[in-house]
């Protein structure tokens, strides 16, 4: 007879999100894993592959996340819903789990994390933030809201960098108004290229 699964892979990858996004890849041994995903070490071999598929798909998940619900907005946008996304990013509003700063940075941040796969997906994830920046700035520029002689590619790469760091800053503090002061450099920096 099958051993009867505690949860769905859908709510195993969440949990797993959450811990990972919590505790960093190296600071989750199995064991603790198993401990707070409610995820057994059965389900994590075979739905899985073990805990590196795990992260993956709890990192395709994040990823898919962050692009249905900030990156494609701001490439439909402007500058102003980029400086929305920073500011939002600093309230007290936010879920707890943001204290623990952004999944991605997170994963790019710890040493020694040579997995092709996951590599490929923060890549992604990085292109698609700076993507989403450049076509909001182009479009102002278009628009004229932006000054002509302006390089949108650097600012949207300046403030992929920024806000790599904003969060590392949020990790570090575990508090999100710790970047207020960041938030606030950004949004006057945004605010000079402006007409």
């Amino acid at each position: 007879m099958a051993r009867a699964k505690k949860i769905s892979i859908e709510q195993a990858t969440i949990n797993a999100q959450m811990a990972f996004w919590q505790y960093g890849y190296h600071g989750l041994s199995v064991r603790k894993l198993e401990e707070v995903t409610s995820i057994n070490r059965f389900m994590l071999q075979t739905d899985f592959g073990g805990k590196d598929g795990l992260f993956i798909e709890a990192l395709k998940s994040y990823i898919q996340m962050a692009q249905t619900f900030s990156f494609n907005d701001i490439a439909k946008g402007s500058s102003q819903n980029i400086i929305d996304l920073f500011q939002q990013r600093v309230l007290n509003q936010q879920p707890k789990e943001t204290q623990y700063g952004c999944l991605a940075v997170n994963t790019l941040s710890e040493a020694n994390i040579e997995n092709s796969v996951i590599q490929s997906l923060l890549d992604d994830f990085f292109k698609g933030m700076q993507d989403s920046f450049l076509e909001a700035l182009l479009r102002d520029q278009k628009n004229k809201i932006l000054k002509a002689d302006i390089d949108c590619a650097q600012c949207a790469e300046f403030l992929v960098t920024t806000a790599l760091g904003l969060n590392v800053l949020i990790r570090t503090k575990g508090d999100n108004k710790a970047g207020v002061v960041t938030v606030n450099a950004i949004i006057q920096c945004i605010n000079s290229w402006r007409v």
